[in-house]
């Protein structure tokens, strides 16, 4: 059980608890009462049982009043505000980058189903901790582009995308299903997540993995800066969510979040052409097709191309916007075991 001491009276204070219920023992020891020895029991007994009221009531009120808040801060809020909390998660992914337009019809075309599931700590109504792991796809098409020369260079690509992410909650007026003391509110959240990905696109026919081709020349002597990126990369998530509570155990949410990634490879375009001689000559007739398709857009023969492909200025990024269902474990039987521990002693069980 978590304890939650806010100041140094408060720990004299338990202090003291723990000494009054050593005398409240000693007390129903000496009248056959050994069992009993919960402070919370031993006072029920001594304010019903005549053999032992009169050495009950030496004891200071004020005693009594502190050993009922100690009790108080011990079992209280705390007991249901830490906890642990499983749900699983619905929704679509988009993607951010050299191949995203924002146009209506990009976003429509471009928006692919993702799910996700999660675990967290609830470490006080207003911070949470937690694990999460998500998959999706994204994609990006230059012919739903509004400019002519973005569609002429033709590119496109899908790719699927798995989360590892542990992240940090913060409830912004404070969520505790328990009671329904506060069932609803807005949150913020962010963290860190590692990501694997594998850009493709379609050819002849055919879904062509696009890292190993090294379409802008990673890995040739030619351009000595450029590497073949990393298909496993990490991401910052960052969101904003809603949380409402249907019971005490389930809650249901909203969630957006968007992912600050360190590459800028999602979509394997970056930054500007290879010759398509070098690619023919270097890596073969589909690696050159696919690092400069206008060829296709225009209907012609390919060509040497200049020039850029893509921003090498900015990074890629991708999107989860899903609607979450999560079942907390809270204990709810604490009443019910005391019970059962009363029972056991031969202690009275009500108090």
């Amino acid at each position: 059980m978590p304890f939650r001491i806010a100041s140094l009276s408060n720990l004299l204070g338990v202090v003291k608890i723990f000494a009054e219920r050593v005398e409240l023992t000693t007390v129903l020891a000496e009248n056959g009462r050994k069992n009993c020895v919960w402070p919370y029991f031993s006072i029920k007994w001594g304010l019903h049982d005549k053999s032992i009221r009169r050495k009950y009531h030496q004891m200071k009120y004020g005693k009594l009043m502190l050993l009922a808040f100690g009790l108080f801060w011990f079992q209280g809020p705390a007991a249901h505000s830490q906890h642990f909390e499983v749900g699983v998660g619905g929704g679509v992914t988009n993607y951010y980058g050299d191949l995203s337009t924002g146009t209506f019809r990009d976003i429509t075309r471009n928006t692919h189903v993702g799910v996700t599931g999660f675990g967290k700590y609830h470490i006080s109504p207003t911070f949470n901790v937690g694990l999460s792991i998500s998959h999706g796809r994204i994609s990006g098409d230059d012919r739903y582009a509004e400019d002519e020369e973005t569609r002429i260079r033709n590119l496109s690509f899908q790719s699927p995308v798995t989360e590892v992410a542990l992240r940090l909650d913060i409830n912004l007026l404070g969520f505790d299903p328990y009671n329904f003391r506060s069932p609803w509110s807005p949150y913020i959240f962010g963290g860190i997540a590692g990501f694997r990905f594998q850009p493709e696109t379609l050819y002849e026919g055919e879904w062509v993995e696009l890292q190993p081709l090294g379409t802008e020349g990673q890995g040739l002597d030619a351009f000595p800066d450029r590497e073949k990126y990393d298909l496993i990369q990490i991401s910052v998530p960052l969101g904003f969510g809603f949380k409402y509570a249907l019971s005490e155990f389930l809650t249901l949410g909203f969630e957006f979040g968007y992912r600050l990634t360190f590459t800028d490879y999602l979509d394997d375009v970056s930054t500007n052409y290879v010759p398509y001689s070098l690619m023919l000559e270097e890596r073969g007739e589909v690696a050159a097709a696919l690092s400069d398709r206008s060829w296709e857009f225009l209907g012609q023969e390919p060509v040497e191309r200049e020039g850029p492909r893509g921003n090498p200025d900015k990074n890629d990024g991708y999107i989860f916007t899903v609607l979450t269902l999560s079942y907390h474990f809270l204990d709810t039987g604490l009443a019910q075991s005391r019970q059962r521990r009363s029972n056991r002693t031969g202690c009275p069980s009500g108090f």
